[in-house]
């Protein structure tokens, strides 16, 4: 136990929820882990390994290594086959997003060149708006007179011409 500012025994220190590590205890010892051994003799591994199975082999019996043999070789077969179905389930599921994925970037390839196509479109109006204007200043050409102008001009020539 250890004792807090006020003199009294602290039985909080041992537990996991404190912020900072009281000083005078120590760090548990870490158990060593089997992938850092693996993971640092590779070759001692391999080597017992083989030599247990090979011990194995030995104390089996012939009667029982072919029971064991046909056994494994239906284990084998089951999972080579469980394999292929899930693999062709995943060629499936792949095959069906590949193709919906085709169809949405055709369709947003299709939107993208209309909406290409009517700002080319009003792009090019504003280009001529822009370019009869400069001219008008410019005082190379008349401006040409707006939509009503031009019916008020030929409802006046309608009305002057002689009646028959």
């Amino acid at each position: 136990m250890t004792m807090n500012e006020g003199g009294t025994p602290d039985e909080t220190a041992g537990r996991e929820n404190n912020v900072v590590r009281l000083p005078g205890q120590a760090e548990p010892p870490q158990p060593r882990k089997i992938a850092d051994f693996v993971h640092e003799h590779p070759v001692m591994c391999i080597a017992g390994g083989l030599a247990v199975g090979a011990v194995a082999a030995a104390l089996i019996p012939r009667r029982n290594r072919e029971i064991v043999a046909n056994r494994t070789s239906l284990w084998g077969k089951a999972v080579a086959a469980a394999g292929a179905a899930i693999t062709q389930q995943a060629l499936s599921q792949v095959n069906s997003a590949t193709t919906s994925l085709r169809d949405s970037a055709e369709s947003m390839a299709t939107r993208a060149e209309h909406a290409g196509h009517a700002t080319m479109d009003r792009m090019e109006r504003v280009g001529e708006t822009s370019l009869s204007k400069a001219r008008v200043l410019l005082g190379r050409e008349q401006p040409e007179p707006p939509l009503g102008k031009k019916i008020a001009e030929k409802a006046v020539q309608f009305m002057t011409r002689p009646h028959r």
